[in-house]
């Protein structure tokens, strides 16, 4: 209708909208990362770590990193009830705060991806435990407690992003 925003047209590849929603984030191209997500879109992280908004999400990695890229290792995708759902893997490398350059580290995304948008990103990878190994190799003591019940009810609980 005239006068109102008109979103274009999706993508119909789900291995490209991923891939390129993933270069988006790296190179904090909000506009192209949000046009490969729907209304709605949610990003789940290890620990228990969700947004809905890119800026809470770039927030929270200025506290970890300066910067991090992700190798396209294996990218899987299903067709199932209406959903693609792609599943994408490799290395994750980048450099910590204090300038120190990181690699190697796996990840695994899982998106769920309906008419041609990005509804959920599901996140694991093995970053908390290279901030641990990190951390113990330059002689801090580095605690990590999780925000789960049980880890508050003293259970020793460690979690990682």
């Amino acid at each position: 209708m005239k006068g109102e925003a008109q979103m274009a047209e999706p993508m119909r590849d789900p291995a490209e909208i991923v891939t390129g929603f993933l270069r988006s984030l790296e190179a904090r191209d909000v506009a192209a990362a949000k046009a490969r997500t729907a209304p709605g879109f949610t990003m789940q992280f290890p620990g228990a770590v969700s947004f809905t908004d890119f800026a809470e999400l770039f927030a929270w990695s200025r506290q970890r990193y300066t910067g991090v890229r992700k190798s396209f290792e294996r990218i899987d995708v299903v067709h199932k009830n209406g959903i693609d759902t792609v599943h994408i893997s490799g290395m994750l490398s980048g450099t910590w705060l204090d300038g120190t350059t990181f690699g190697d580290i796996r990840y695994l995304d899982r998106f769920d991806i309906k008419d041609g948008r990005i509804v959920r990103q599901t996140v694991w990878n093995d970053m908390g435990e290279a901030r641990l190994a990190r951390g113990t190799a330059h002689g801090a003591a580095t605690k990590l407690v999780d925000s789960t019940t049980s880890a508050r009810a003293g259970t020793g609980a460690a979690t990682g992003e």
